[in-house]
């Protein structure tokens, strides 16, 4: 048999209970313990009981009754927030992290890289030792970290963000990292009576320093709205875009999307260049039209000044692809194209590119054509 803990987390992550059974009406049980649906009085196991389902006793259900009359099940997220944690101030997040100095609330932060610590200090934060001091210190936590195994550590270590959190505070992971995994944390988060969502962001590192990114959130929609205006502190767009692991999900899409349109800007100014004509006049004449894109705008004037310093490395992108295949197999989707601009942007790694900009993709091309995509008088031919 289950527990009541257990029954609560099944609830809050969808779990079925037939609502005549409780007594009590769909909104109450929508605002107060997620999404519910009457598919029989069961509720399903998966989320904390293997071996399918089993009944769930009366005397459980009479105290989650209990506990949703009384707004017992789970706290409410914490929508007073003044004071913000803050950890992994890389090129991404330090730019948030000023961001939110600049609006007006109080950080907390913590990093690896003493710098990067000692320059939000200047700029007007606090630090704490460990992502577990962080979240106790504070009314919500935002992580930027490079991948998945950087944010379970940090978020479920000794020392870890849950270790720290309290009931009802908002964990929100603005990390690129597997769907699964983000899955699997929102889970173990509310078990603790934390919601955490995810929530990637795109744009690269000039739109985090002018607070213009787009953010796409997976997760409790009650909790997206206590940290909504936060967010947009950092970005020109937040949407919420469905359950957990689906905010990493669209940023998944969204980064096979700007990988191919690098690739494909890459190789069609490769070949106006070998047939003689400026890739200059070409980015003009084809910007304005169908071709036009912001990463077209983004990378190409970047790529005529030879300019490859990392707004967003390749070996960065390359993770993202990674987890993008991954999950493709995972659903059995195709991922072809993804798989061969993943394999071009490993074989610039291997030739200590690696920490370029990932529109210095386009270097593979030149290197395959021997020539160079840049301003007319600065071009070689190989």
């Amino acid at each position: 048999m289950c527990s009541l803990q257990e029954l609560r987390v099944m609830v809050y992550h969808g779990g079925k209970v037939e609502r005549a059974a409780l007594g009590i009406g769909a909104g109450t049980l929508g605002e107060r313990c997620g999404r519910w649906r009457c598919l029989g009085r069961e509720v399903a196991m998966d989320a904390a009981c293997a071996g399918g389902a089993e009944p769930i006793r009366d005397e459980l259900l009479d105290k989650l009754v209990t506990e949703v009359r009384t707004g017992m099940a789970p706290n409410k997220p914490t929508a007073d927030i003044r004071k913000i944690g803050f950890i992994g101030l890389g090129i991404m997040g330090k730019p948030m992290a000023k961001n939110l100095l600049k609006a007006g609330y109080t950080l907390v932060v913590n990093d690896l890289n003493r710098d990067a610590v000692g320059a939000l200090e200047e700029a007007g934060a606090a630090s704490a030792g460990s992502a577990r001091e962080v979240a106790a210190q504070t009314d919500m936590v935002i992580t930027m970290l490079p991948n998945s195994p950087e944010v379970k550590e940090v978020m479920l270590g000794d020392d870890g963000v849950l270790a720290g959190a309290k009931p009802g505070q908002v964990v929100v992971d603005m990390s690129s990292i597997a769907p699964l995994v983000s899955r699997e944390l929102a889970k173990t988060a509310a078990e603790r009576d934390v919601y955490l969502l995810d929530a990637p962001v795109s744009g690269g590192e000039p739109k985090a320093i002018d607070g213009t990114l787009a953010i796409m959130v997976g997760g409790d929609e009650e909790a997206f709205r206590a940290v909504e205006g936060i967010l947009g502190k950092m970005g020109a767009s937040v949407v919420l875009v469905g359950e957990p692991g689906s905010g990493n999900t669209t940023k998944l899409a969204n980064q096979v999307i700007v990988a191919l349109n690098i690739a494909g800007m890459s190789e069609a100014m490769v070949l106006a260049r070998k047939a003689g004509v400026d890739p200059q006049k070409v980015y003009e004449a084809i910007r304005g039209g169908l071709a036009g894109s912001t990463v077209l705008d983004a990378k190409m004037p970047k790529v005529l000044d030879g300019d490859f310093k990392p707004g967003f490395r390749i070996e960065l992108h390359i993770k993202d692809l990674m987890n993008a295949l991954e999950t493709g197999h995972e659903l059995g989707s195709p991922t072809l194209l993804t798989s061969q601009v993943c394999e071009y942007m490993q074989m610039l790694k291997a030739e200590d590119k690696g920490a370029d900009d990932h529109g210095g993709l386009i270097q593979f091309f030149e290197k395959l054509a021997g020539t160079e995509v840049r301003h007319m008088d600065r071009h070689t031919d190989w």
